[in-house]
């Protein structure tokens, strides 16, 4: 079956958990704090798996693996160790069970741990949050959370229907809880803080598509559509919607009810960007649904789909004197005023980061030559991980053959925290009229290359 646009990205960002974050300090298990819990954890469990190989033929397998990583974690913490420090966290599971498998685990690996062990310690941790409040317990969701423990395995596994009521419940609560920490200002640090905020957007934005989900495990056909026209209409994680919309169109087929679906498709079609769902999968749907009228109706339909990307009202003033590790010149932002511009923020330790550099080096090629583009990358090491020096960000840069300005930022004047950059990598579209570009729609998301190489196909940016 075609698959959405979005979940080859979604996946990136697992494997890039699986990589492990990169953090400053590497605090021994007996002083982890609750903001060092996931970090800590997932360099503990690499080093378990090694230590302690184990077949996973079946599930209880996977279970008792879990259960002995946690048994030995707890011990690390020495006697009588904090309980929320003990158990562990929901994001541990899946790097784990990578480490133990060397990445090829068996094909109902993912789902067990999801609903097994990863849900019940995110039920665990939320519990945590609402019971006492504090600046502390505030570190306890990390922003991977929303991508692997609240993302795409809702459309994976299928879980039996009183489970699903329970998660359900806690997406319904996260937002409430997380309003309480950001209202009374309990993030540590501006990086926590926007943590918060999104993962509290994030709930809001699922409740539409949880609730369409839940009309089609239902039967509920007209329901589910409503939940979809409602959820497009917020603009809310549309990709997704698309994939609950494709599979009510085939409930519509299966009745007969052919133009119920291909009118499901209109809908698709005209709330989606071509980066969001591609138009090879979404003629593949016109088609399946009514091989005779179907390629003819997309073809009339594909003319009303979304802009990729559309000017917002922020104004960016880009500043700062730098040298382009790729040349050794001088590089003055400011005279990159009147282009379009995308910052590419990146690290050496960020695995998707370096992966993509191959298709930057096609956009710097293909649209750098008559001015259309200018990339610029943006070293995020020197604020993160364990800060690699200039001269090892330049050779790694050089090595990769970077076809495109690159700058190491710093912290005084640092452009990674100028853009609110926590994840990496992180693009930044600027318009030659100086406004940030960003995928139309109220939810905000970040831009992945799928969204500028469509935007640079299907639009001319202003000159």
């Amino acid at each position: 079956m075609p698959t959405v646009l979005l979940a080859p990205g979604v996946l990136a960002l697992a494997a890039a958990l699986a990589a492990g974050p990169a953090v400053p300090a590497k605090p021994t298990p007996a002083s982890v704090s609750y903001a060092e819990r996931a970090s800590a954890q997932i360099r503990f469990s690499k080093e378990y798996a090694k230590s302690h190989p184990a077949a996973l033929a079946t599930p209880a397998d996977l279970d008792r693996f879990f259960a002995e990583l946690q048994a030995a974690w707890a011990k690390s913490l020495g006697p009588q160790p904090d309980p929320v420090l003990a158990r562990l966290d929901p994001l541990v599971y899946l790097t784990a069970m990578l480490a133990l498998t060397d990445h090829k685990e068996p094909d109902w690996a993912r789902c067990n741990l999801w609903s097994r062990h990863a849900l019940p310690a995110f039920y665990a941790d939320l519990e945590t949050m609402r019971a006492a409040p504090s600046a502390e317990r505030a570190s306890l969701l990390d922003g991977m959370t929303l991508i692997h423990v609240l993302g795409y395995p809702v459309f994976d596994c299928d879980l039996p229907q009183p489970e699903w009521d329970r998660y359900r419940a806690a997406m319904d609560e996260l937002p409430q809880v997380l309003d309480i920490y950001i209202e009374r200002h309990l993030a540590v640090d501006e990086r926590a803080a926007r943590t918060l905020q999104r993962g509290r957007d994030f709930g809001r934005a699922q409740r539409s598509l949880l609730a369409a989900l839940d009309a089609l495990r239902r039967d509920d056909l007209a329901r589910t559509r409503q939940e979809l026209v409602a959820g497009f209409d917020q603009g809310a994680i549309r990709p997704e919607l698309s994939e609950v919309g494709h599979r009510l169109a085939k409930a519509h087929v299966a009745r007969g009810q052919v133009d119920e679906a291909l009118s499901l498709l209109d809908l698709i079609t005209r709330s989606t960007a071509v980066s969001e769902l591609s138009g090879e999968t979404l003629g593949e749907w016109y088609a399946e649904a009514d091989p005779r009228r179907g390629p003819e109706r997309y073809a009339q339909a594909a003319s009303a789909r979304l802009p990729v990307l559309v000017p917002t009202d922020e104004r960016i003033q880009l500043a700062g004197r730098y040298v382009d590790l790729m040349t050794g010149r001088p590089l003055d932002l400011a005279s990159l005023a009147g282009k379009t511009v995308l910052l590419d923020f990146w690290a050496t330790w960020c695995s998707i980061c370096l992966a993509e550099v191959p298709r930057l080096n096609v956009l710097a090629e293909r649209l750098g030559k008559d001015g259309k583009l200018v990339i610029v990358g943006i070293s995020s090491d020197a604020l993160t991980g364990q800060k690699p020096p200039e001269s090892v960000v330049r050779d790694l840069a050089r090595q990769k053959g970077m076809k495109y300005h690159v700058v190491y930022d710093r912290p005084k004047g640092s452009l990674t925290e100028r853009f609110g950059v926590d994840a990496w990598p992180t693009r930044v579209l600027i318009g030659a009229d100086g406004r940030r570009l960003a995928p139309p729609g109220t939810v905000k998301r970040p831009i992945f290359l799928e969204d500028v190489e469509a935007y640079f196909e299907t639009q001319q940016p202003a000159s």
